[in-house]
């Protein structure tokens, strides 16, 4: 007999209330009652579910968006003022959104100007800008202020900020940067500060570049800047000190630009000085296309031993080198080309900075920092793109062998969205490849304890994008993981680790919030080992069966091509628990029995009551009986999303009389018994005129 799934819409949402059984063709009035009892007979009820997560996160082909958090501590009218101040040209484009959850409130802006919405109390929202500055404009800048509407003038802001969004450099070839979105500066004191602006020369000198301060978070007030532009170092008088919350706030904001060659800068800035020597800024900056570098901890003052290593796959590297920073300082001369060098290094916090250049293949460099005694304090592995049109992209995922032993490299075409064309990798360690392969796949190699990685190439799908992953396991059984990760090929992606607790059914869903458009393309997997546990195009909900430990919740997406940016959500909690009961038959007669057959989903424990009782099964059957009277059978199920019960009916009807009984024309034989005799009266005679 057909069957399928009935759901029903509420208020909360969408819940499983039975399971609908129909005839094909000419369903009997039994059919039908069979239909509504097991429909009226399922009333979940649910309780709060287990949530692993719950985000709501912008992605950018290019510049990101500035987020800030506000909290609204009272009910009212919010207003959101946005000004493009024009530094040093009009934006091109400015969108704003404010959000609640994965809810948009309010009207998004599609330019500078105000917009409004109805706060609820003790909440949390985010306001979320996006700017993109003019053609051959290095950067833009807005502020942005939110106040009550009910407040007088000139009113007390709930929140005041700067943005400052960077063109990209395929934009801007002179790879400009900047120190921050406009960064709170606290001047204990008023006095006398040096301003140093270092060029550190990684890899080459900059083009130029300047530091400027200012006076209130609006732009308005004067600016501190040096006398002549782009001086190394300058001083400024601070009038008064910093008072957090007051209207004399100083801000931050830097701008350098790489030599048109190199694409890629260093610098460090500091500002130090007032009558207590007081240090209010201490920071290295990377420019243009130079990779972020690797902060680590030196636990003393003292000599540490530099080295750089070409890794040698699939193509030799040109002009390697490295520095090492303490705040805004250099230590050292940078260690040009592979080799090693000594530096000096005070005890804190430090940071590595590594630069290659690659021909038409793509390469990577290793970089390491030892102390004296040997011990390693930082290793990192860079991956450097080729030159060539349509290189493919790579990455190097680093991992530590703790032992001389095999182990096994797994890299997987997930085939999600779209298969990739090409797709090798290679695992390297102390500048050899070990093995490599052409085609992904699994590899088994000897290692050497110390720091190894696997190094990936991968070409993403014409106008699309993909997605590989990549594992390090023991050979031993069990297994053990040395690394797991997942990259997305083309588009944007982003990765969240989902730690599981609790074995369960986990639902997982994504919603496309369509600012400030929707996106081209949205996909999210679950991946797990290698593997991918589930999947989704476009929004919605799957569901997943998950045991404890980690998994990966990977978006790729290709935002509008208009804007470069979109906005989604993830949900990862429990599923609310389903279940369903029958009874074979529903109707018997007194002194019989009936089978009970249920089932559920992501229920943990299940217990019957009414008719029956007890701990039951998640699943199963059983015999009931023999009955006297009708009876309902529930059965309650629950898990971490909560209970959801079930019930049937059974009909007890008189017992079949067991002979001919006495006068009274035969009343209890009734009409079926005298239509069979009919029947059987009419088949005899047609038998004996044949």
């Amino acid at each position: 007999m057909p069957h399928g799934v009935l759901r029903i819409g509420t208020a909360d949402g969408e819940h499983t209330m039975g399971r609908l059984w129909f005839r094909a063709a000419g369903a009997t009035r039994p059919a039908l009652a069979w239909l509504t009892l097991l429909v009226a007979a399922s009333s979940p009820t649910l309780a709060p579910a287990t949530t692993l997560l719950d985000e709501t996160r912008a992605v950018s082909t290019g510049i990101a968006p500035v987020e800030r958090p506000l909290t609204v501590a009272q009910a009212g009218t919010l207003e959101v003022e946005v000004v493009d101040r024009q530094l040093p040209a009009a934006l091109a484009a400015l969108r704003v959104v404010v959000t609640r959850g994965d809810a948009i409130v309010g009207t998004p802006l599609t330019a500078a100007g105000r917009v409004s919405f109805d706060a609820v109390a003790n909440a949390q929202y985010v306001v979320r800008v996006y700017g993109r500055p003019g053609n051959n404009q290095p950067s833009g800048v807005v502020g942005v202020r939110v106040t009550r509407a009910a407040d007088p003038q000139p009113r007390t802001p709930v929140l005041e900020f700067v943005g400052l969004f960077e063109a990209p450099a395929a934009q801007n070839p002179l790879a400009y940067s900047n120190g921050g979105e406009g960064e709170l500066l606290s001047f204990p004191e008023a006095g006398t500060y040096t301003v140093s602006f270092v060029d550190f020369e990684l890899p080459a000198a900059l083009a130029g570049g300047e530091a400027f301060i200012v006076l209130g978070a609006n732009l308005a007030a004067p600016i501190l800047a040096p006398s002549a532009p782009r001086a190394q170092a300058y001083t400024i008088t601070v009038p008064s000190a910093s008072v957090p919350g007051a209207a004399a706030q100083y801000r931050l904001f830097l701008a350098a630009g790489a030599a048109t060659t190199a694409r890629a800068g260093l610098f460090g800035l500091r500002i130090v000085g007032g009558p207590s020597n007081n240090v209010v800024y201490d920071r290295t900056i990377r420019v243009g296309s130079l990779a972020p570098g690797r902060s680590f901890d030196s636990p003393a003052a003292g000599d540490l031993t530099l080295q750089l290593r070409d890794g040698g796959f699939p193509a030799a590297l040109s002009n390697l080198r490295a520095v090492l920073t303490a705040g805004g300082r250099r230590l050292g001369a940078p260690l040009v080309g592979a080799g090693s060098a000594t530096v000096s290094a005070p005890a804190g916090p430090l940071t590595l900075w590594t630069f290659a250049g690659a021909g038409a293949q793509a390469g990577f460099l290793e970089a390491t920092v030892r102390t004296a005694g040997g011990t390693t304090l930082a290793a990192e592995a860079t991956a450097v793109p080729g030159t060539a049109a349509n290189a493919p992209a790579v990455f190097v995922y680093p991992f530590d062998v703790s032992a001389p032993a095999t182990y096994r490299a797994r890299v997987t075409d997930f085939q999600f969205p779209s298969t990739l064309p090409g797709l090798s990798y290679a695992v390297v360690q102390n500048g050899a490849a070990l093995v490599q392969s052409q085609s992904g796949g699994t590899l088994d190699f000897a290692a050497n304890p110390g720091r190894a990685a696997v190094f990936v190439s991968a070409q993403a799908p014409s106008g699309g994008a993909g997605l590989f992953g990549v594992e390090v396991l023991t050979t031993a059984t069990p297994a053990s993981n040395l690394l797991d990760r997942t990259q997305a090929v083309g588009g944007v992606s982003d990765t969240r680790v989902v730690t599981v607790t609790t074995a369960n059914r986990y639902d997982v869903t994504l919603k496309d919030l369509g600012w400030p458009a929707n996106f081209q393309n949205l996909g999210l997997a679950i991946t797990r080992g290698g593997q991918v546990i589930g999947r989704i195009f476009g929004g919605g909900t799957f569901f997943f069966d998950a045991t404890g430990g980690s998994y990966l919740a990977t978006l790729v997406a290709q935002p509008a091509a208009a804007d470069g940016v979109g906005l989604y959500s993830t949900v990862v909690r429990s599923s609310a628990p389903t279940v369903t009961i029958s009874a074979n038959p529903t109707s018997v007669p007194s002194g019989q029995t009936t089978q009970l057959t249920w089932s559920s989903t992501a229920a943990s424990t299940c217990t019957a009551s009414g008719g029956w009782s007890g701990t039951k099964a998640a699943s199963g059957n059983e015999n009931a009986g023999p009955l006297t009277a009708n009876q309902t059978f529930t059965i309650t199920c629950t898990g971490a999303g909560g209970s959801a019960n079930a019930s049937v009916n059974v009909t007890v009807t008189a017992p079949q009389p067991s002979g001919g009984g006495g006068g009274g024309g035969g009343g209890s034989f009734g009409l079926l018994g005298l239509a069979l005799l009919g029947a059987l009266a009419g088949l005899a005679r047609r038998r004996r005129g044949s």
